[in-house]
C-alpha cells in the first residue's frame, strides 16, 4: 500500500516551512512558506525558486550534513532533528527554531519550524476555548435563572388552587349557611390572589431572581397574624383529605410578635410548609402552625403527625435547589429552597426534624422586630448609611450601663482572631444582636479584607500570628491615609494595664474590650465605638471588663452563664456545646508544648486556651491557663507540668459543669429533638420537596 501523497498545505497551515533537496547545498520551496520565514531568513531568502542556507542561516548550514547522513542511510524511515536554537533574523529579531529531515518515498525533505510561533497559534486556541468555556457557563447560569424564575411562578399560582380544592370538596358536603359563607368568602380571596398572580406574571418573571438572592431591608411583619390567616385558608384542603389544621393556642396571645420580613412572602413560607404537611399527613391526623419566641428571633412551625423524616434525611438535603425524589408527589423541587433563601435574607435561618412523639417538625425563625425598631412607613425600610455616616444611638437605658444594643441596625463587622472557638462564639453573639460577620484568623488577613470590601467595624484581637493586631491597626490607618472615612477598630485583648491602653491608642485602634466579656459589654462597646468614631481621650477611659458578669459569689453554672448571655439559655448552651467540642485540641496544643519544652508555643497556646475559658466565667480554669501563659511568658517550663495537671483537673470540672448545662438547657427547649424511628409509612426520597 502506497504512502499519502505529502500536503504542503497542511504542513504551512500547521507551522511549517517545507523544502526538498536540490543537491549542492541548496533547497527548493515545496508550498507556500510560513510568514515567519521572511522574518527568520530575509524576504529574498529564496530566488529563482532555491533556497541557500549558507548565505543566510548558519543554522541551517550546521544541520545540512546531519540531514545528508539520514537521506543517504538507507535505513526505512530515517529522520533526524536538530534541536532548539536560536537564530538572529536580518532585521536583528531573535527567533527560535527547528529543523527536521525526512525521507519520505524517496523525497528527501527538510522541515523547519519556529516553536514560538506554534506556541502563540496554541495560546491563541487556548484562549478561545476559554472564552467558549466561559460563554457556556454564563448560559447554564442563564437558563437556571430562568427554571428558578419559572418555578417560583408556578409555585405562586398553584397555592391558591391548593385552597380553592379544598374549599369545593366542602361546598359538595352540604354545609350550614353561616359555614357556606365562609368557604365561598376563602374561595373569593383566593381567586382575586391568583388571578393578580398572573397579571403581574410579566414583572415577577424580571425581578424574582434578584428579589430572592439580594435586595433591600425588609419591612416588618406580624408573624403570629399571618399564621392564623394561612390556618383559616387551608384548613378547608386539610378537612378534604380527612385531616385537620390547627392553629397553637399561643397565637392567640401573640400580640407584637413582629419579625423582619414582607408579608406576601412570609405566607409563602407558611403555605410552603403546609403543602409539604397536606402530602404526608394521613386521615385523621392533625397538623398544627404555631409561634413561639426564640431569644431575640421567632420561630415559626408546622408539625404533622405523619411517617417522620426517611433515615439518613437531613435538612440540607431537603432545602437544597431542586431537591425533589424520585417518588414526590411535589410540583417543582423549589419550595423549600425558597423558604431557605427567604428566610436566611432576612437573617434566620430554617430547619427541620423528627418530633419526639411521632412527626415532623419544619421551621423558620427571623429576627425578632421589637417596637424600637419597625421603620415608620410600611413596606420601607431606610437604607444602610455609608461608612462615614455609620452611628448607633443606644436607648436612654443603655446609657445608664444597663442595656442592650441590640435594637441598633445591622453592621458589616470583620472579627479577627486566630482562636476558633473564640471567632464562633463572638459570631454567634453577633449574628444574635442582627450583625453581619466576616471572620479571619490573622492580622494580616485583616488588612487584606478591609481593602477588598467595605465594613463598618473590625474587631480585632491583639495578639495573633503572621501579624498581630496592633500591626493591622497601623497598617490600615496608613492605607486610609488622608480619606475622609476613617473604619472604627474596636481591639479585643486580655490585658488592660495603662501601658496596654497606650499601645492600642496609639496603633489607631477606637477602643478596647477587655477579655472575658459578656454579650452585653460586647454590645455597650460596639455602641460606644461607632457612635465616637474618634478614639476616646485618656481621662474618659474606663475599663470594658464585663459589667454583667456573676450576679453573685457562689452562684451556680447556669447562673452564670445566663448572666454572662443576656438570660439567653439556648444562645448559652450552643456556646457552651462549641467550647465542649473545640476544648481537647486546646487542651492538647498546651500539653504538646509543655511535653516539647517549648515556652514559645505554651504562651501562645494558654492564652488561647485562657481567652475560650474566660467566656463562661471559669475563674479557676482561666486563672490555671493564666499561670501557664506567664510560665511560657519567662521561659521557665520545668514547673509547667505541675501548672498543667492543675490545668487539666478545672479545665475538667468546666467540662463537666458546661455539658450538664447543655444537655438540660437542650432537653427543657426541645430544641435537639430526639429522632424517632421512621414507621413503615416512611416518605422515602420524597420529604420537603415542592
Amino acid at each position: 500500500m502506497s504512502s499519502p501523497p505529502l500536503t504542503p498545505a497542511v504542513l504551512t497551515r500547521l507551522g511549517y516551512a517545507v523544502f526538498e533537496d536540490a543537491g549542492a547545498g541548496a533547497l527548493s520551496p515545496v508550498g507556500e512558506l510560513p510568514h515567519w520565514f521572511a522574518r527568520a531568513f530575509g524576504p529574498d531568502a529564496v530566488t529563482g525558486g532555491r533556497f541557500v542556507p549558507g548565505d543566510t542561516s548558519p543554522f541551517l548550514e550546521n544541520f545540512l550534513p546531519q540531514a545528508e547522513a539520514v537521506w543517504s542511510s538507507g535505513e526505512p524511515l530515517p529522520r533526524g532533528e536538530s534541536g532548539g536554537w536560536i537564530e538572529r533574523g536580518p532585521g536583528g529579531e531573535e527567533l527560535a527554531l527547528e529543523a527536521e529531515a525526512l525521507l519520505l518515498e524517496g523525497r528527501r525533505i527538510l522541515l523547519i519550524l519556529n516553536p514560538q510561533e506554534r506556541f502563540e497559534e496554541t495560546r491563541r486556541v487556548l484562549q478561545l476555548a476559554r472564552n467558549d468555556k466561559l460563554s457556556h457557563e454564563r448560559l447554564l447560569r442563564e437558563i437556571q435563572t430562568k427554571e428558578v424564575l419559572l418555578h417560583c411562578i408556578v409555585h405562586d399560582l398553584s397555592q391558591p388552587l391548593t385552597a380553592l380544592r379544598g374549599c369545593l370538596s366542602l361546598l359538595g358536603m352540604g354545609l350550614p349557611a353561616e359555614k357556606l359563607r365562609e368557604v365561598v368568602e376563602i374561595a373569593d380571596r383566593q381567586t382575586r390572589r391568583q388571578e393578580a398572580m398572573i397579571r403581574d406574571v410579566l414583572n415577577v418573571f424580571a425581578s424574582e431572581m434578584a428579589a430572592l438572592q439580594g435586595g433591600g431591608a425588609a419591612a416588618g411583619v406580624d408573624v403570629a397574624q399571618s399564621a392564623r390567616e394561612v390556618v383559616q385558608e387551608y384548613s378547608a384542603a386539610f378537612v378534604s383529605q380527612g385531616a385537620a389544621l390547627a392553629a397553637d393556642p399561643r397565637l392567640a396571645k401573640g400580640c407584637g410578635w413582629r419579625a423582619t420580613g414582607e408579608p406576601e412572602r412570609l405566607r409563602r413560607l407558611f403555605a410552603n410548609f403546609l403543602e409539604n404537611a397536606l402530602r404526608y399527613s394521613p386521615a385523621g391526623t392533625t397538623v398544627t402552625v404555631g409561634v413561639e419566641e426564640d431569644g431575640d428571633f421567632l420561630r415559626a412551625y408546622v408539625d404533622d403527625q405523619g411517617p417522620g423524616l426517611p433515615e439518613g434525611v437531613t435538612a440540607a438535603n431537603l432545602f437544597r435547589l431542586f431537591g425533589k425524589g424520585k417518588e414526590s408527589t411535589g410540583k417543582a423541587g423549589l419550595g423549600l429552597y425558597f423558604c431557605k433563601i427567604t428566610a436566611e435574607r432576612w437573617g434566620g435561618s430554617v430547619g427541620c426534624e423528627n418530633r419526639a412523639g411521632g412527626g415532623t417538625r419544619f421551621w423558620f425563625r427571623l429576627p425578632r422586630l421589637p417596637a424600637a425598631r419597625e421603620p415608620a412607613s410600611p413596606g420601607t425600610a431606610p437604607a444602610p448609611a455609608p461608612f462615614s455616616q455609620t452611628r448607633i444611638e443606644p436607648v436612654a437605658a443603655a446609657a445608664a450601663g444597663g442595656a442592650t444594643v441590640r435594637d441598633a441596625r445591622s453592621l458589616r463587622i470583620l472579627l479577627a482572631d486566630d482562636v476558633e472557638i473564640n471567632r464562633q462564639i463572638a459570631e454567634e453573639l453577633l449574628a444574635r444582636a442582627g450583625h453581619r460577620v466576616t471572620s479571619v484568623e490573622d492580622g494580616r488577613a485583616a488588612v487584606a479584607a478591609v481593602q477588598r470590601e467595605p465594613f463598618d467595624l473590625v474587631l480585632m484581637d491583639v495578639e495573633m500570628p503572621v501579624m498581630n493586631g496592633l500591626e493591622a491597626a497601623q497598617a490600615i490607618r496608613a492605607w486610609e491615609g488622608a480619606s475622609a472615612g476613617r473604619l472604627p477598630i474596636l481591639a479585643v485583648t486580655g490585658h488592660d494595664t495603662p501601658a496596654d491602653r497606650e499601645r492600642i491608642r496609639n496603633a489607631g485602634m477606637d477602643g478596647q474590650l477587655v477579655k472575658p466579656f459578656d454579650s452585653e459589654a460586647l454590645y455597650r462597646e460596639i455602641a460606644a465605638v461607632c457612635a465616637t468614631a474618634p478614639p476616646r481621650p485618656a481621662e474618659q477611659e474606663v475599663s470594658t471588663t464585663s459589667g454583667t458578669g456573676p450576679a453573685r459569689c457562689g452562684a451556680s453554672m447556669r447562673e452564670q452563664l445566663l448572666a454572662r448571655f443576656g438570660g439567653d439559655a439556648r444562645l448559652a448552651a450552643s456556646l457552651a456545646r462549641l467550647f465542649l467540642k473545640d476544648a481537647p485540641r486546646l487542651q492538647a496544643d498546651v500539653r504538646g508544648a509543655v511535653d516539647r519544652r517549648d515556652s514559645e508555643g505554651l504562651a501562645r497556646a494558654a492564652h488561647a486556651l485562657k481567652g475560650a475559658v474566660g467566656h463562661f466565667g471559669a475563674e479557676a480554669a482561666r486563672e490555671a491557663a493564666a499561670r501557664l501563659e506567664r510560665i511560657g511568658r519567662e521561659g521557665d517550663v520545668h514547673h509547667a507540668g505541675e501548672a498543667f495537671e492543675q490545668l487539666s483537673a478545672r479545665l475538667s470540672t468546666l467540662c463537666e459543669e458546661l455539658s450538664a448545662f447543655a444537655n438540660e438547657s437542650s432537653g427543657r427547649s426541645g430544641r435537639v429533638a430526639t429522632a424517632g424511628q421512621p414507621s413503615k409509612r416512611s416518605r422515602g426520597g420524597s420529604w420537603g420537596i415542592g
